[in-house]
């Protein structure tokens, strides 16, 4: 199986993974919900008054996380990736499909925004074997 299809294989797994931000010189991580395209490319949410939007209005550069589990097949992604806002009402629907129950609904385009990160650098990631896999993107 290729990079790209394995890469896509944890991203079924499951819709949680860890951002990472940078606000001055200090890191901000937070667990995010995301759903995925065909393309690597990742959504999620965010308040229109979070901590997350000012850091990605000034630096739109972002570290995830994303699929880890603690059993003997330890694979997770790490994705190096650029955020920016985007205008899609179904998908910022789809990912509160995974949202827990208090917030189902509750996206408002006046009070949320849709994030749309574009992966420049993904790495299927092993905790106890094996080098880093480098995932073809394009």
């Amino acid at each position: 199986m290729d990079s790209k299809l394995q890469a896509l294989e944890i991203l079924k797994k499951q819709p949680y993974g860890v951002m990472g931000t940078v606000d001055g010189d200090k890191p901000y991580a937070r667990i995010m919900t995301f759903i995925h395209d065909e393309d690597l490319t990742l959504y999620t949410i965010a308040p229109v008054h979070s901590n997350i939007l000012k850091h990605v209005e000034h630096n739109p550069f972002t570290h995830i996380l994303y699929g880890y589990e603690d059993h003997e097949d330890d694979v997770f992604l790490e994705i190096e990736g650029q955020v920016e806002q985007a205008e899609d009402t179904e998908k910022a629907m789809a990912v509160l499909q995974n949202y827990d129950r208090i917030h189902r609904n509750s996206f408002n385009e006046q009070h949320h925004v849709l994030l749309k990160i574009k992966p420049i650098r993904m790495r299927i990631m092993h905790t106890t074997r094996n080098e880093p896999l480098e995932v073809i993107i394009h």
